[in-house]
């Protein structure tokens, strides 16, 4: 943490270009995420559970974690802090499959907990995920070193918006309280989770074409995503 946070903080978001349009390559999306703890951690759990990753042009998703195979796809044709960003939240739902943490909708374990535990179990991995994922790109942003310029055009991933504005408030008002950056940055922080948390499991109309939209979900909210999930490996077992 250092005064780059209070200047950019002094300054509106402008329309800025960008750095690190779209993604051509692993290589590319790596070297972004070495900028920041969160990007280095989900490499480390790359590395430490053999994840392999798949990187494909043109798919209908973003990112996506499987468990039984044990790898991560990653649409390439998005800019590369996107796919970035994605991938630290993948990474999450890997380490939690790998330690046993997110056990299979078939599994006994799951089985035990009951579909209504077991779904708020994975919608709680969501949310995880997501700030993580968010962590790193307000990183990218605010950091010591500003590798993005938040623009309308570098706005993604869908929910990046409201969970930064919701940082920035927070920061500010904290800021005024008593100028100290990293208690500031830790209330910024507490408060784009809790929109995360609104966002995805949150009943009211602020955020009910974001909660339709986040991780591609087809239209559905994480929690529906999940109740299907469960009632359809169920019924082919």
């Amino acid at each position: 943490m250092n005064n780059t946070w209070t200047s950019i903080l002094t300054i509106s978001l402008a329309f800025t270009a960008v750095k690190g349009a779209h993604a051509t390559s692993w290589a590319d999306v790596e070297a972004q995420l070495r900028h920041t703890d969160f990007g280095q951690e989900a490499l480390q759990i790359k590395a430490r559970y053999g994840v392999d990753v798949d990187p494909v042009h043109g798919s209908a998703q973003a990112a996506a974690y499987y468990p039984k195979t044990n790898h991560c796809e990653l649409n390439m044709s998005k800019p590369t802090y996107e796919v970035a960003t994605y991938f630290v939240h993948e990474m999450y739902h890997a380490l939690q499959a790998r330690t046993g943490k997110s056990p299979n909708a078939t599994t006994d374990e799951a089985r035990a907990m009951g579909k209504d535990a077991w779904v708020k179990m994975m919608v709680e991995e969501e949310i995880e995920g997501t700030y993580r994922g968010f962590q790193h790109k307000i990183a990218l942003e605010f950091g010591k070193k500003t590798i993005l310029v938040p623009t309308p055009q570098a706005d993604a991933p869908v929910g990046m918006t409201p969970f930064r504005k919701s940082y920035l408030y927070a920061y500010v008002q904290s800021m005024k309280s008593d100028r100290d950056m990293a208690k500031a940055h830790r209330a910024g922080l507490k408060k784009g989770r809790d929109t995360i948390v609104e966002m995805i499991t949150g009943g009211s109309e602020r955020f009910q074409f974001t909660r339709t939209r986040l991780g591609g979900t087809g239209g559905v909210s994480y929690t529906l995503k999940y109740r299907h999930e469960w009632d359809l490996d169920n019924k082919k077992r």
